[in-house]
């Protein structure tokens, strides 16, 4: 049987940049709950990020049937090789 190991912040091996490059756009909820980090602890590392060039926030809108609304996403910073 494989053995379980939990993707806390101390058990992962992935970066958060390569978790944001694999999923093409994330949350700060959805970094928090893969990391095991609260929300301010998220946004914190993902603002790091973004202010080092390594990725950019956008704002995406989203519906859920009857409601919806805006929420932030964060991606990898296009490089001029995907720009061009």
């Amino acid at each position: 049987m494989a053995e379980i190991i939990p993707l806390g912040q101390n058990n992962s091996s992935e970066t958060l940049v390569e978790f944001i490059r694999r999923e093409g756009s994330v949350t700060t909820d959805a970094v928090a709950y893969r990391y095991g980090w609260d929300r301010k602890q998220a946004f914190k590392e993902l603002s790091a990020l973004r202010k080092s060039g390594q990725i950019v926030s956008q704002t995406e809108n989203y519906s859920t049937g009857e409601a919806g609304g805006r929420i932030n996403g964060w991606k990898i910073a296009p490089t001029d090789e995907t720009t061009s």
